[in-house]
This record gives C-alpha cells, sequence and structure tokens, in this order.
C-alpha cells in the first residue's frame, strides 16, 4: 500500500497535530511527530516483524493507539487489518461529535493517519484486551505491542489472545520485562506512591504501568494459556529491565502446568479435556 499523495491542507493537518503518540511516515517528506519517541522500542519492534509474511493474512492489532502497526500489516500485504483499543481510558482524546469516550470509533490520531495513508484499516474502539471475544473471529496474526505490563489481570487478556488466534497463526507480544530466565516472578508497581518512603523505580512514574514480569514468568503465563515461544528478544535499557519481544504460536497439548480443567475456555486445547478449536 504506497502512501496517498498528500494535499497541502492533509500535510498541514499532520504536522500541527500535536497529540501523535506513534511516528508514523506518511511519504512526502512528512512524518509524525510523537512528544515522547521512543525510537529504539520503535525499531525493535520494526525488526522483529520483519520476518513475518502478512501477504494474504487476517491480523488483529490489539491496543494500537495511533495504529502505526496495523498500518505496517497492510503495507506488507496483509488482507484484513483490525485495529482495536479501549477508548474508555483515560488517555484518550475523542473527537467532537462522536459521544462518549466508550464510542467504537477512531480517536483523532488514528483517524487522521488513516486518511492520510489512504488505507482501509478496519478500527473498534470499544474492545480491550479482556474482550476479544467480542470480536466473534479468529486471526492469523494477533499483535499486542506495549500493552501487556498496563493490564491488571495479565492471564486473562493472555487468555482472550488463544481463543482469538486461528490454529497455525502467531502472536507478537511486546513490553517491558526482567531480564531473567530463570526466576518466574512479577514487580508490581503501585503508580507514583510507592507508600515506602523509598526512591521510586522510572516505571513507578507512569500510573499506567501495572506490573513487570520476568521473561521466565510471561513465557511461563503463555505457556499456561497455551502457548509455544518460538521466538524471543530482549533489549535491555536499565539495570535488569528492558523490553522482551516473543513470537508465540497456539498448541493443543497435555499441559502438566493445569493439574485441574484449565478455565475461560481453555480446557479445549487440552487433549485431556476436549475436542479442539
Amino acid at each position: 500500500m504506497p502512501p496517498a499523495i498528500l494535499t497541502s491542507d492533509l500535510r498541514a493537518r499532520v504536522e500541527n497535530f500535536d497529540a501523535w503518540y506513534h511516528e508514523i511516515d506518511f511519504g512526502n517528506g512528512v512524518r509524525s511527530q510523537p512528544k515522547h519517541p521512543h525510537h529504539d522500542i520503535w525499531k525493535a519492534i520494526d525488526q522483529f516483524l520483519a520476518p513475518l509474511d502478512f501477504r494474504g493474512k487476517t491480523v488483529l492489532d490489539v491496543g494500537c493507539w495511533d495504529g502505526a502497526w496495523s498500518f505496517l500489516a497492510e503495507r506488507r500485504g496483509a488482507a484484513s487489518v483490525l485495529a482495536t483499543d479501549d477508548n474508555s481510558q483515560h488517555w484518550t482524546r475523542v473527537p467532537a461529535g462522536i459521544g462518549t469516550n466508550e464510542s467504537p470509533e477512531p480517536g483523532p490520531g488514528f483517524q487522521l493517519a488513516r486518511e492520510a495513508l489512504g488505507s482501509r484499516v478496519a478500527y473498534r474502539g470499544d474492545v480491550s484486551a479482556y474482550h476479544l471475544d467480542r470480536l466473534g473471529e479468529r486471526f492469523d496474526v494477533v499483535l499486542f505491542l506495549g500493552v501487556f505490563y498496563h493490564l491488571t489481570h495479565l492471564m486473562s487478556a493472555l487468555t482472550q489472545l488463544r481463543h482469538a488466534v486461528k490454529p497455525g497463526g502467531v502472536v507478537i507480544l511486546e513490553g517491558a520485562a526482567i531480564n531473567d530466565h530463570k526466576k518466574s516472578s512479577m514487580d508490581f508497581l503501585y503508580g507514583p506512591e510507592d507508600g515506602f518512603g523509598g526512591t521510586l523505580e522510572p516505571e513507578r512514574a507512569d500510573p499506567s504501568n501495572w506490573s513487570i514480569p520476568t521473561i521466565r514468568c510471561l513465557h511461563d503465563m503463555l505457556n499456561a494459556c497455551y502457548f509455544d515461544v518460538k521466538r524471543l528478544e530482549f533489549q535491555p535499557q536499565e539495570y535488569i529491565r528492558g523490553r522482551v519481544l516473543m513470537e508465540a504460536r497456539p498448541v493443543v497439548f497435555s499441559n502438566p502446568q493445569h493439574i485441574y480443567r484449565p478455565p475461560f475456555g481453555l480446557d479445549r486445547y487440552d487433549t485431556r479435556f476436549a475436542t479442539h478449536a
């Protein structure tokens, strides 16, 4: 999908929009200018996605924000792309006239980017990571980038990812993690005040950051949700923390992590309990 030819009016709107989160290349020398660019993270994601073949695939982008990765999938030949987000989040700016902040319509950044790119990516702004089953369909590729460490119920979201991906499909995860392959644990974050008089860690300055798992912990949680991690990369940042990228494939097997029947429909993927989907 080549970039659309920007009119002078559209170019001005892109350049003057002051709430970009993603950096998006619109062609013709025009790029969005986010206030807090994460160049290293975005470069790592782009390189991790490079081996994936999007051609003819159905793609779901969970927590898409401005939609940079949705548009990348479309540009690389995806048959269809659905971008989702939770517009009830307090940070979402809702355009005038749409209604409540739970509208399924896109926010202004995504809307402007889609217009500037001449894109056909579909959007749902009323679907959080906990409610992907509302979509009523499965996808070849599911992108879950920069989301999981913001979630209060990560296992619930990973279960939803398992139900949302087709057999033989792939889920790509990216986010904050602790570089430990042996210890399966998680650091919980409590916003800007820790209550113990200590020095705040950088991640706690952002109250939307809920927890940071070790690499082993995230790997174990994916396995408990009937995923097999096929590829993993870690980008160090401060101390032992950094950003992890994982390629996970859905599997059906007798999972020893579940002594009892696994909940929330996961039993359909276990050879001990049910016919498989």
